[in-house]
């Protein structure tokens, strides 16, 4: 499997089906699977998902009873994510599906990618973002070259590292 993408969801009924064909037209031509991540939604997501699925089996799903959060939600998407190449984004339509192969091709270069949004005006998101920049430098200790712009609320993109022991 050459990309799984990852994507986590709470409440998104209305945005599942236009995301899911994004995702497809951007990858047109790759081996790619979508697994998303229903953190508990209380709307229509999972069956909106469940028909998704059915359509299309490249795309999994997985249903979490309640809201656990974003972070477990990522993981349990992580845990089972057979891509040698891995893409996170939130299933709000808030980042573009039609940058993946970009991140994708970032990867070439680097070992982590991240997007960036543009229009920001924020001045304490900027400065979030520049500390996490500076503290992004950590190559120099994990040997993981990174390129992380933007990532509190960005697509990321990562190779899978495989261990040998």
């Amino acid at each position: 499997m050459d990309v799984s993408i990852v994507v986590t969801v709470l409440n998104e009924e209305g945005s599942v089906e236009e995301l899911h064909r994004r995702i497809a037209a951007s990858l047109d031509g790759r081996e790619w699977e979508a697994i998303f991540v229903d953190d508990g939604s209380t709307d229509g997501t999972f069956a909106s998902l469940r028909a998704i699925h059915e359509r299309d089996p490249r795309v999994r799903v997985v249903r979490f009873k309640r809201n656990f959060g974003q972070h477990p939600a990522m993981h349990a998407g992580l845990a089972r994510a057979l891509g040698d190449r891995i893409v996170t984004m939130d299933g709000d339509l808030q980042n573009e599906p039609e940058d993946i192969p970009r991140l994708l091709e970032a990867l070439d270069r680097v070992d982590v990618a991240s997007g960036r949004r543009v229009a920001r005006r924020a001045l304490c998101a900027r400065c979030r973002t520049r500390v996490g920049n500076r503290s992004s430098s950590s190559h120099r200790v994990t040997g993981i070259r990174a390129s992380l712009r933007d990532g509190w609320k960005s697509p990321r993109t990562a190779r899978r590292i495989r261990r040998t022991s």
